[in-house]
């Protein structure tokens, strides 16, 4: 994945007040969100399996409705309530319209306040308005809030989630062969909020060893990291490790018997989930860290 990194002045600091942080890493993306220590709360799952009405979660093909129906095992992996294999995604079959959308929707309002994913854009994800029919009308934009640019994005307050739309745009080439498929492999709704400190500083994939993959997620100055969220996990394992809190040196450079190893044991294989510091580490309510490295093999 390629590097985004805000260049900053040598004695810049951020002012962050009352600030929460998880951070978010995937198979091939990496998102970083961090907690304040206002909140104690560890970052948890707003939904439970009884919330979802698989019944109205449906694609969508240039407006209309496609008949292959995604699973409740599938559904429940990609909100990170069952543990599924990294392949068990809801995926569209290939298709040639350029517009291509999922609605996640819910039996009840589900309250949370942060949504990670990886339809990043602008606009890409919307919720439906609370004055709006359930469970909304994808091609109707009047009927949903669009949520802002980012993988951890800030959900309106005080508006319980009914239902939740993905847009996936292809634009073809005259030259390209226009059937593709579009994948919604993770949609962690989080009961509180949370920010990205990736956006203070970057990311960084690299290859390790001829087998490993390397994530380096950074900021300028440390700050306490509440948790980790996996939009998937499709190596046999992966390993977790933070930079000292006191550590001035920067993260991509820093000596590998520098790094904090003890966090998570062995992440095993599998789909979207969120992981607590408070439960991996046993930091309360945080790790206080300027970088986390994520090793996959």
């Amino acid at each position: 994945m390629p590097q985004k990194n805000l260049s900053r002045t040598p004695n810049w600091r951020p002012q962050l007040p009352n600030f929460r942080w998880l951070i978010f890493c995937g198979a091939w993306l990496a998102l970083t969100s961090v907690g304040g220590a206002q909140d104690g709360s560890a970052p948890r799952l707003a939904p439970r399996a009884g919330d979802l009405d698989a019944a109205n979660c449906v694609t969508y093909e240039s407006g209309r409705p496609l008949a292959d129906a995604p699973t409740v095992a599938v559904l429940e992996g990609l909100l990170g309530l069952r543990r599924v294999a990294a392949t068990n995604v809801w995926s569209t079959s290939l298709l040639a319209g350029e517009i291509r959308r999922f609605r996640l929707a819910f039996r009840q309002p589900v309250a949370a306040g942060t949504l990670c994913t990886e339809f990043e854009d602008e606009g890409a994800v919307a919720v439906l308005k609370p004055d709006a029919p359930y469970p909304g009308d994808v091609n109707i934009d009047a009927q949903w809030l669009a949520l802002p640019f980012g993988s951890v994005k800030l959900l309106p307050e005080n508006t319980p989630v009914r239902a939740l739309r993905f847009t996936h745009r292809v634009h073809n080439q005259a030259w390209e062969d226009g059937r593709h498929a579009s994948t919604l492999r993770c949609a962690l709704l989080l009961a509180g909020r949370y920010w990205n400190p990736a956006q203070l500083g970057g990311t960084e994939w690299r290859r390790d060893t001829k087998t490993d993959e390397m994530w380096f997620g950074f900021w300028p100055t440390a700050l306490p990291i509440a948790g980790v969220a996996l939009a998937s996990q499709p190596g046999g394992e992966a390993r977790l490790a933070a930079t000292p809190a006191d550590n001035d040196t920067h993260p991509a450079v820093l000596a590998a018997a520098l790094w904090r190893t003890n966090l998570a044991g062995r992440i095993p294989s599998g789909g979207a989930a969120v992981l607590a510091f408070s439960a991996l580490a046993g930091e309360t309510p945080a790790l206080l860290t300027r970088g986390l490295r994520l090793v996959v093999s």
